[in-house]
């Protein structure tokens, strides 16, 4: 699979990793899962996706408006956060997140995404997040 999702923290936070190229169905399940964890959740759960490894994402309007029909992931997904620098991607999950309904934001960094969350969410405040970080980073690297 070009892409994980999993808890980062459990019932509040999901986080997906993409890698390399990602087809339009490989982009439709992946939907499905965060759309079921996000349901699974307690109180405001957010999504963070990191699209730093991202080579490639097979899309058109056609495959973005069969992908989110009917999806409006407002009253399961509080936050979502994008992690990635490529132009093109950013402009795509910004125009998927209109069509699902979900508020989102952008930035370059792990550590500028957290920021945020943990700027937008009081509740997050206790968590190790420079352990998160580090943990990521760390699978990242093992996996180079």
């Amino acid at each position: 699979m070009p892409y994980t999702t999993s808890w980062l923290i459990k019932d509040r936070v999901v986080y997906s990793e993409f890698h390399g190229a990602v087809s339009s169905d490989e982009l439709a399940t992946f939907i499905e899962q965060v759309l079921d964890l996000a349901k699974a959740g307690t109180g405001m759960v957010h999504h963070i996706s990191n699209s730093l490894d991202l080579q490639k994402l097979e899309f058109s309007l056609k495959t973005a408006q069969t992908l989110v029909k009917g999806r409006k992931l407002t009253t399961e997904i509080t936050w979502q956060v994008d992690i990635n620098r490529n132009p093109i991607n950013r402009w795509f999950a910004d125009f998927l997140s209109q069509f699902v309904g979900v508020r989102t934001r952008t930035f370059p960094t792990l550590t500028e995404a957290f920021e945020f969350l943990k700027a937008q969410d009081p509740t997050l405040a206790d968590v190790d997040w420079e352990a998160l970080r580090v943990q990521i980073e760390s699978k990242q690297e093992a996996l180079k």
